[in-house]
């Protein structure tokens, strides 16, 4: 799927898009939701195993 396309599937602006793509940008949980629903699949998908993540 091209840029523009999830843009416009998730309504999110190619240029948020870039920025979260290249790590200048961290999506709320919301923005995460929502291009999982652009992209057609589950939020966990684009999140990864937990295990993965660093806890405080």
């Amino acid at each position: 799927m091209s840029l523009d396309a999830l843009a416009e599937a998730s309504g999110l602006s190619a240029r948020m898009l870039i920025g979260i793509e290249h790590g200048r940008r961290n999506p709320s949980l919301l923005t995460i939701l929502t291009v999982a629903k652009g992209l057609k699949v589950d939020p966990a998908t684009l999140i990864g195993p937990a295990s993965n993540a660093r806890l405080l």
